[in-house]
């Protein structure tokens, strides 16, 4: 359910953030039917970084980011930025406030286009529960191991070939370098780098109406919490 002020869902606004090597000057910005294009003087400036970012202004005038994900070319069309992706996993982790260690995970996963008689499905892909031992978040426990077993080939439905996009609802700060492979998901652990054909993206479990992807995060959120129960 969206965040309502007064009876009056706020408004939601789209931006594109990117990052460049070093300090550049624009000039100009052209809109262009394959993205966005930064000029300076005669040159295009190539951004090491974009993203599209979906988010509304808290009472307090805090940005609260709704969507968020890392693009390969600057652009407000989310289906153009969903081209290259064969399937989408929402995947939340919810832990029980008792032990604080019981967690569970529920994945909902989308196939893009025809595969065998499949043309565009929600499914429910894998619900667990399992006890965290460490010290480490267990989000990104739960993240990490299911990385592992798409690699692996034991998720069906997902193809060793196929590019694959996980929605989170957690550590929207280092999102970026996870996906440009400078960050591991658990620290020191150079295998939990993620493999070329997994990206992740960020979506809101509370603002349902924003997209398709915060409400299949959001059934996530609702199938591992009746795990715990």
């Amino acid at each position: 359910m969206s965040k309502k002020n007064n009876g009056v869902s706020k408004e939601r606004f789209e931006a594109i953030e990117m990052k460049f090597p070093e300090l550049t000057r624009i000039t100009k910005v052209m809109l262009c039917e394959d993205g966005i294009r930064m000029i300076s003087d005669d040159r295009e400036e190539i951004p090491e970084s974009s993203s599209y970012v979906k988010f509304y202004n808290r009472d307090s005038g805090k940005p609260k980011t709704t969507l968020r994900f890392d693009l390969d070319r600057a652009t407000f069309d989310v289906m153009n930025i969903l081209n290259h992706i064969n399937v989408i996993v929402a995947l939340d982790t919810n832990t029980d406030k008792k032990s604080n260690k019981s967690v569970a995970v529920a994945a909902i996963f989308l196939v893009l286009g025809q595969r065998d008689a499949y043309e565009f499905h929600f499914m429910k892909c894998l619900t667990c529960r399992f006890i965290n031992t460490t010290d480490i978040e267990s989000e990104l426990v739960a993240l990490n191991s299911f990385i592992q077993a798409i690699k692996e080939g034991q998720i069906g439905y997902i193809l060793e070939t196929d590019q694959v996009l996980i929605i989170i609802d957690h550590n929207l700060g280092k999102l970026e370098q996870y996906n440009r492979r400078v960050l591991p998901l658990i620290d020191d652990n150079a295998l939990s780098i993620l493999p070329n054909n997994i990206n992740l993206a960020y979506a809101s479990t509370d603002q349902y109406n924003d997209s398709v992807f915060n409400q299949m995060l959001q059934e996530c959120d609702r199938c591992a919490s009746d795990i715990l129960r």
